[in-house]
């Protein structure tokens, strides 16, 4: 990437040279003029957020801002943000999202929600006095060695243990504050993943309507949105609802990479009461229709080394994680299950393991909580009845996401839209 240049802002009492020391690795625009104007304005929210809320009696040395790869198009930018003072070498670490003012606003009221009940660390936000520009800073000193938990889980030099214990960490700070003032219901709630702009309702329609050719793609798409019908025929009850991230995928989860069960979570714009299924399907839809294909591309040992998982042994691992919920035997039960996971390369096998071992942390942690969610809730129906459905919900609204494995996605879709009338 190319180091944009960074231009001088006013003169301060404060310190003159602050502007300069702001760095963006990072090229906003093609055009330089353009480039140089966004990274005029970039700066000039830095330094706010520096002045108005960071500034201290030490001398700033530096400050480096570098971008986060993120998944999905929110058309925000996320940046790494390390301050550096003169007296020491290791710098004070945050997370910098610049969005327009709107979106800024909506995020730092949530945040601010999520801050009040502990989920997350302190947060900034400021606006441009000039431009529709936003920052909203997420306060990260609580890990010193930073890392998402997608890079985590994609290095096979981690366990699979240590994997499963972030996830585990995680999940003991979700779902923990419950609102009895609001009931909501389940379509409503879910709307937010539903009503994308890719519409991912009308693309499930559009499979309905392939050829004769394609019959298997017009099954597909007949037997989910069936599902989606009838979820919103017999499944939108009422209930109380729960704080929740709303957004918990791989990359908005942060760990200490020595110390795994040191973790925090990151960008709040979705945080909200809802039903309490939806961080862990969140990550669930992650593990499997992103984090697996991603895992098998960078662990493949050559060109010539197979590297997709048959759909036939794809659709017996969707099988097995449906007919038990949340009740998962350990990995060697699992094998005997579904004995032809054993003739794929090592690799492909190790991947599996880890999205599976992973899975069984998530549905532990999720049957805890639903288990209280539905003795409170008298119209809840079964935990795994909701977990199912919220699930199918969530994977339906990111259907139409590049990140997602399209063919995965629309097994998935199928089986847990047929499993969710298995459970009482």
């Amino acid at each position: 990437m190319n180091t944009s240049l960074v231009n001088t802002l006013e003169n301060s009492s404060l310190d003159d040279n602050l502007s300069e020391k702001i760095k963006f690795e990072f090229r906003f625009d093609r055009d330089l003029e353009s480039n140089e104007n966004k990274t005029k304005s970039r700066v000039e929210l830095i330094r706010q957020v520096i002045d108005k809320k960071l500034r201290n009696a030490f001398t700033i040395d530096k400050v480096d801002l570098y971008p986060v790869a993120r998944a999905g198009k929110s058309g925000s930018e996320v940046f790494y943000f390390d301050y550096y003072i003169t007296t020491t070498s290791t710098p004070k670490r945050f997370i910098a999202k610049f969005q327009d003012k709107n979106a800024t606003n909506k995020e730092k009221q949530a945040a601010e929600l999520a801050e009040h009940n502990s989920l997350c660390s302190r947060v900034i936000a400021e606006e441009h006095p000039t431009t529709d520009l936003g920052v909203i800073v997420y306060d990260l000193a609580k890990l010193p060695n930073h890392q998402e938990f997608r890079g985590f889980f994609l290095d096979m030099e981690n366990s699979h243990a240590d994997c499963s214990l972030a996830l585990d960490s995680i999940f003991r700070k979700v779902c923990l504050h419950i609102n009895n003032r609001e009931r909501k219901s389940l379509i409503e709630d879910f709307s937010r993943y539903l009503n994308r702009k890719n519409k991912p309702i009308e693309r499930i329609q559009a499979l309905i309507e392939a050829s004769k050719s394609y019959s298997g793609i017009h099954q597909f798409g007949k037997n989910i949105f069936e599902n989606y019908s009838k979820v919103k025929e017999q499944l939108d009850f009422e209930y109380i609802p729960y704080l929740v991230h709303g957004d918990l995928h791989a990359r908005n989860l942060m760990l200490d990479a020595k110390e795994p069960n040191d973790t925090e979570l990151i960008d709040f714009g979705w945080s909200h009461y809802g039903h309490p299924a939806k961080d862990f399907v969140l990550l669930e839809a992650t593990l499997k229709y992103m984090l697996l294909s991603e895992l098998l591309q960078i662990q493949q040992p050559s060109r010539t080394t197979p590297l997709h998982i048959p759909i036939n042994i794809y659709e017996e691992i969707e099988d097995f994680l449906c007919k038990y919920c949340f009740d998962l035997p350990i990995w060697n039960d699992f094998l005997k299950e579904v004995p032809s996971i054993c003739k794929l390369q090592t690799y492909q096998i190790e991947a599996i393991e880890r999205m599976y071992l992973c899975i069984c942390t998530t549905r532990q942690a999720a049957q805890k909580v639903l288990n209280i969610f539905c003795k409170n809730n008298v119209n809840a129906q079964s935990a795994e009845k909701n977990y199912f459905s919220s699930l199918f919900l969530v994977v339906l609204g990111l259907s139409g996401y590049d990140e997602m494995e399209l063919v995965w996605t629309l097994i998935g879709l199928d089986k847990i839209g047929a499993a969710i009338w298995k459970f009482p």
